[in-house]
């Protein structure tokens, strides 16, 4: 893939993004940098570390099993960090 191709992904990444989450109210992000990654692109951002949640380490992942056998440690799943951290915020807001 060149450069104009890779431009172009990158273009159309953005707008699928975009167009995903224009009705949020938020977008939650894990941590600083992701967080200003992101609120570069899109506004109304919250940083959920702000809020108080803990480290992935200190989060007690949920018991569901990843496909991949290359992901040993239960830290290099995506998709149980994104359960993991939607489980915690959705405790936070019911706790509110």
């Amino acid at each position: 893939m060149g450069v104009t191709g890779i431009m172009m992904f990158h273009i159309q990444s953005w707008k699928l993004l975009h167009r995903e989450v224009s009705s949020a109210v938020a977008i939650y992000c894990f941590g600083p940098q992701k967080t200003n990654f992101i609120s570069g692109l899109i506004d109304r951002t919250v940083d959920i570390t702000q809020l108080g949640c803990p480290e992935l380490t200190d989060i007690s992942l949920p018991a569901i099993s990843c496909m991949f056998a290359c992901h040993k440690s239960k830290h290099v799943c995506a998709l149980r960090t994104a359960y993991s951290l939607a489980q915690w915020l959705n405790y936070y807001i019911l706790s509110l």
